[in-house]
């Protein structure tokens, strides 16, 4: 089974609204989630004992071996994490979280909200497939590319697993909301009694094709200074399980590419929630349907042909009698 190697600093990305904004601005690497063990307690009390670890899974929610396994079935060789390895550092990064200025100010409850790596109410657990020739796990790693864990090109998966439909269906529709409000926004982090350079972050809301339940697709820029990331991803939920497939592409793509990726992003999402709950999401059926149709215009051709043939017969039976009538005169 994959995991990530012990005691090495493992950066959980939130690939939806601000991920990469935390990273450019210095928040993910100050409050790095660390791998850990042990403990124990209930999610969501701010106020009680640091959470080391999380609870049994509750009414719809899946296990972590679960989770693990449905990434590991279309993400081989993925470096995964879960809830566990989240918590020991959840408060502190909520910290931060709320230390952002973000403008306009109505976008901050969306911005860290999505922000959060573990939803309220959630398990998760979360996959990073690095690109052919890359590996964010690499020994030659610096400061400056310490976020390399969701580097351009490599592709992340997360799996969210709430104890019914209606809380999972709630946070997607939050997400949902919070894109449609906030199509641009910029954010500063406060270090020290200076201001860090300001991350100005774009999204687009998609629409996504799937036999799922609910579906949603996002394209995100963001820019500090000259330097500008992008990121594609794609959002699925089935019941109470959400999965979240994103990629950042190495160049900002064309539209024709961002349709493309997104269709990929699709399928592997419908496939890891497939798995997970048993059911078949994938879209092969509605292009049967298609070939069907198809099938059925070359029908109506051969049904003109017959037509036109028939036509014929009858009019060289025509020219037949009256030739027949001459001779008999």
């Amino acid at each position: 089974m994959s995991q990530s190697a012990p005691g090495r600093r493992r950066r959980v990305v939130p690939v939806l609204a601000v991920g990469v904004a935390l990273a450019l601005t210095g928040c993910a690497d100050d409050v790095a989630v660390r791998d850990s063990g042990g403990g124990g307690g209930a999610i969501g009390d701010p106020g009680g004992a640091q959470q080391l670890s999380a609870p049994e899974p509750e009414g719809s929610q899946l296990s972590h071996e679960e989770m693990r396994e449905a990434l590991e079935s279309e993400f081989t060789g993925a470096s995964i994490t879960d809830t566990d390895d989240v918590l020991p550092g959840l408060r502190d990064l909520e910290t931060e979280l709320q230390r952002l200025r973000v403008n306009p100010q109505e976008c901050k409850q969306y911005v860290v909200e999505s922000a959060s790596p573990l939803p309220d109410g959630a398990l998760m657990a979360h996959a990073i497939q690095q690109a052919d020739g890359g590996s964010g796990d690499s020994d030659g790693d610096t400061d400056g590319d310490s976020d390399s864990d969701g580097a351009d090109g490599a592709r992340e998966a997360t799996v969210y697993s709430f104890t019914d439909w209606r809380s999972a269906d709630a946070y997607l529709a939050g997400e949902e909301d919070g894109l449609q409000l906030c199509e641009s926004y910029t954010v500063t982090r406060d270090v020290g009694g200076d201001e860090s350079p300001s991350t100005e972050v774009g999204l687009e809301l998609l629409s996504v094709g799937t036999a799922a339940d609910a579906g949603l697709g996002l394209t995100q820029e963001m820019t500090v200074g000259d330097e500008s990331t992008h990121l594609v991803a794609v959002a699925l939920r089935q019941g109470s399980q959400i999965v979240l497939v994103a990629e950042a592409p190495n160049e900002e793509p064309e539209d024709d590419d961002v349709e493309d990726l997104v269709e990929d992003l699709q399928e592997q999402a419908a496939a890891v929630l497939s798995e997970l709950t048993g059911d078949d999401l994938s879209l092969e059926e509605d292009e049967e349907d298609t070939d069907g149709d198809d099938e059925g215009d070359g029908d109506d051709g051969e049904g003109e042909e017959d037509s036109d043939g028939e036509d014929s017969d009858e009019g060289a039976d025509a020219d037949a009698d009256e030739d027949s009538a001459d001779q008999d005169s």
